[in-house]
């Protein structure tokens, strides 16, 4: 037995009690701080307006594909046979499938690119255009899309990207932004609530020597 006023020791259990209630002790303090009503500051934080989207409502519907009830005009280079072309392509372009089951119109590195041609039916000034094209980390370069002969107001897209996949991705432009002199005129021409036909050219960009770098074109839409 102990004597009286000396200290005594806890036994190995008593400590392990002891750590145990001080942990639970901890844990339920956190638990009411976050259960407790916010301070003053940070009610007015959360009370302050969010920042103002990267774009407004009207630029946001730009990208949409398709925004009226009108059926789109597509162009499929994904199936079988292959969407001809206005006139013959270039050496430089094959339709075939680069992988099992997954056919486009290929362009393939060059220092003199040469044009691919299709018709494309656009529907009225309103018209929204779309190319579908593949995205690779590897392999894959850049080409421009116009329509008629209006290539300054033409479009570039990258084939290549850093995500570690391959997979189809869409270019979506408003027709008025890509029309120059000559599609301007071939709109007028039919009246703005009319079909307009033109030509829409894709040329892969030039490549140095030796490059094996290529790009797929898999969609033209128009709606």
């Amino acid at each position: 037995m102990a004597a009286s006023g000396a200290a005594v020791g806890l036994g190995p259990e008593a400590l392990i009690l002891r750590r145990s209630n001080l942990q639970a002790d901890l844990v339920l303090e956190a638990a009411e701080a976050a259960c407790a009503p916010p301070s003053s500051a940070a009610t007015a934080a959360l009370a302050r307006p969010l920042a103002p989207p990267l774009a407004n409502e009207a630029e946001l519907a730009s990208f949409e594909a398709c925004r009226s009830s009108r059926a789109p005009t597509s162009l499929d280079m994904t199936v079988e046979p292959c969407v001809r072309p206005l006139r013959a392509a270039p050496p430089d372009w094959r339709c075939y499938a680069d992988a099992p089951g997954r056919q486009g119109w290929l362009a393939h590195a060059s220092a003199q690119p040469g044009t691919i041609r299709f018709s494309l039916l656009l529907h009225g000034d309103n018209a929204t255009v779309s190319v579908g094209y593949l995205r690779s980390y590897e392999g894959f370069g850049r080409a421009r899309f116009w329509l008629d002969r209006d290539e300054r107001w033409g479009v570039e897209m990258d084939g290549a990207w850093r995500s570690p996949t391959s997979e189809p991705d869409m270019l979506v432009v408003p027709a008025a932004a890509l029309c120059g002199p000559s599609c301007t005129a071939a709109a007028r021409s039919r009246g703005k609530k009319g079909n307009h036909r033109h030509e829409a050219s894709v040329q892969m960009l030039p490549e140095p020597a030796g490059s094996t770098r290529k790009f797929k074109l898999l969609l033209l839409e128009s709606c």
